[in-house]
């Protein structure tokens, strides 16, 4: 059963992930009435995906980082069985950022995934896992990949979906490291789960 009340999973988080962040930085998760931090998590993203990938802003693709704006509608609240994840620097800016929310937002990876999945009610996707340059190679990454997890766990989820470019071979051998396994190829993209206990 999923709670009704927003879970405050970086608050409780386990004593072993707060080493993991550096001097200074904070971890929070997002709560849905702090329309400041949804523009600023999503202004990060949007300079993230330029930074990482060259795109620029589109509607089509980015309508999960929209869904910020819209409060307790977002992907990433509890009453839709999601949640954001905020790494802050010393001097309070957004540094970093990981959401979960369920694979079935996603209505083309449900149909794709029919066979695997079935309707992907059960299937927790991993999203928005962006670390600013600055701050990357400390750790502080696998804190919100095992809090994004306990998350997925605590809303009723069985399995972590993710993907990513098939030619970033570095990022796909971080994500197996983390027990994640490549079940798919296409022609850009390598598609992983991993069962959550």
């Amino acid at each position: 059963m999923v709670p009704a009340h927003a879970l405050k999973l970086a608050e409780a988080a386990p004593s072993p992930l707060l080493p993991l962040l550096a001097k200074g930085v904070t971890l929070s998760q997002w709560d849905s009435s702090d329309q400041t931090t949804a523009q600023e998590i999503r202004s990060f993203c949007l300079a993230m995906v330029k930074e990482v990938y060259g795109f620029d802003y589109n509607p089509d693709w980015h309508q999960d980082l929209d869904s910020l704006l819209e409060g307790e509608a977002s992907h990433y609240t509890a009453a839709n069985r999601g949640c954001m994840f905020v790494l802050r620097s010393p001097q309070g800016e957004v540094i970093g950022t990981a959401g979960m929310r369920g694979l079935f937002w996603k209505p083309n990876m449900v149909e794709k995934f029919r066979e695997r999945y079935g309707d992907c009610q059960q299937i927790a996707s991993n999203w928005r896992m962006y670390i600013h340059p600055a701050y990357r190679g400390q750790g502080m990454g696998k804190s919100l990949v095992t809090l994004r997890e306990l998350a997925a766990v605590n809303y009723g989820y069985h399995t972590m979906y993710l993907h990513c470019d098939i030619a970033a071979l570095k990022l796909r051998n971080h994500w197996e490291t983390l027990g994640f396994v490549n079940f798919a190829n296409d022609i850009k993209t390598s598609h992983y789960d991993k069962p959550l206990a």
